[in-house]
């Protein structure tokens, strides 16, 4: 156990090394263009050229993909519990597979292979039925796929209920940090929603309320927060002074009428898990800890990388795209 915890934490640690998180972060912010950042991030491996957003958002992907399941793929047996925080790759697709599939497209959207670790038949599109047959999708069948934001939050609180349920199931001196850092995780996801619900659908808090992921961590509720904030007014910011998770909101600025963003909630979330994540990364060098970390930091370069493609694309300096998606992660 101890040589084999060795060598992944050593795999990790050079892998991160020469990855854009931590102090190599800055260099996204100089990029200019799409060939910079070929060469900086492909290495020139991949044809940009006319390339749209989503094509390169998908080369992205399937590179950090490809990292994290060599990581993975290096335990002898790997850890449940690590192998469920990548399945979200293969929740995102079969949400896109489902949004395929209501606009009555014929092909299957562009999609990401977990290996051994995957479930979905894909290659069964648009046969619903048999992409999920005997997996642990197989709710999809009994729910209305055509309201899209249920079905969104129905496989977001599917995930996130098994990937708690599969750290529970550990020691907690396997992950003594990274539960914490999950609970924050889910408490603010939690949030996000109820801020996202009630600002872009007009939804009453009892509807917001039984959307959210409703479970416990060591004796915390992960949906108190959320719940917390339902009879705040979306365009009163003296009201959330209070709330636990205030530091998040957007500011008020002088002279500008304030009106709650969900968007920027989110993205000050994301930033403040990528730190916990940096932080704790190297902390307990032999435990899930460092597997569970290094998966969220490349993650979260996935999600720099892409608003830097993105922002390119549509004319926008990468400092500044970085810094509209949450600044200096």
């Amino acid at each position: 156990m101890g040589a084999e915890r060795s060598f992944i934490y050593a795999k990790a640690c050079g892998i991160i090394a020469r990855s854009f998180v931590e102090t190599r972060l800055s260099r996204l912010s100089a990029i200019q263009s799409l060939d910079e950042f070929n060469a900086l991030v492909f290495h020139n491996d991949v044809d940009l050229k006319n390339a749209k957003v989503a094509d390169i958002e998908q080369k992205v992907t399937s590179q950090t993909l490809k990292t994290l399941l060599s990581i993975i793929n290096s335990f002898p047996k790997p850890p449940e519990f690590i192998i469920r925080l990548i399945k979200n790759y293969e929740y995102a697709d079969l949400k896109s597979a489902l949004a395929a599939i209501r606009r009555g497209d014929e092909k299957m959207p562009a999609h990401n292979s977990l290996g051994r670790f995957g479930s979905v038949r894909f290659s069964a599109y648009p046969n619903l039925n048999l992409m999920v047959k005997g997996t642990e999708y197989v709710f999809l069948l009994k729910t209305n796929i055509d309201a899209a934001e249920d079905v969104h939050a129905a496989l977001d609180k599917h995930y996130y209920v098994l990937l708690l349920s599969a750290l529970k199931q550990l020691p907690k001196k396997s992950v003594p940090v990274f539960r914490f850092i999950l609970g924050e995780e889910i408490a603010l996801m939690n949030s996000s929603w109820a801020l996202r619900l009630r600002a872009y659908y007009n939804l009453s808090a009892e509807a917001v309320s039984e959307r959210l992921i409703d479970e416990e961590l060591d004796g915390k509720s992960l949906a108190r927060d959320a719940r917390a904030c339902l009879s705040f007014a979306l365009n009163h910011r003296p009201e959330w002074v209070s709330w636990r998770r205030a530091r998040f909101l957007n500011p008020e600025m002088p002279k500008v009428y304030w009106k709650c963003d969900p968007v920027y909630f989110q993205n000050a979330a994301a930033v403040y898990l990528y730190q916990l994540a940096r932080k704790n990364f190297r902390r307990h060098p032999f435990s899930l800890d460092t597997a569970a970390c290094f998966v969220r930091l490349k993650q979260f370069e996935e999600q720099a990388l892409n608003s830097v493609a993105e922002g390119i694309s549509l004319g926008v300096p990468a400092a500044e795209a970085l810094k509209i998606a949450g600044g200096a992660l």
